[in-house]
């Protein structure tokens, strides 16, 4: 299971949060809408901001975690449902 926890403006303030049953992450990271950085988590615990600071990525291979306005981020982190489809949030698609 795969808990995203999205947390606004620097508040930790969770403003929601998913359950997805049978995922597997294979790569966490955004890119700011800001600063155009692309920024990855590799581990558990493993917080990165971009570089102007705006938003962060959390959570390497065991959870999707963002910080920061949503409205500035751009998803990029690609997934592995139960079937074998990979699920790149990128280019809002899946592929086998």
């Amino acid at each position: 299971m795969i808990i995203i926890i999205i947390i606004s403006n620097g508040l930790r303030e969770i403003i929601g949060s998913t359950k997805i049953n049978k995922m597997k992450i294979l790569f966490n990271s955004i890119q700011c809408k800001h600063c155009k950085q692309i920024i990855n988590s590799r581990h558990v615990h493993h917080c990165i901001s971009c570089k102007c600071g705006k938003v962060a990525v959390d959570g390497g291979l065991d959870y999707l975690k963002r910080s920061g306005n949503m409205k500035d981020v751009i998803e990029a982190s690609i997934l592995i449902d139960d079937n074998g489809e990979i699920i790149n949030h990128a280019l809002k698609k899946k592929t086998k």
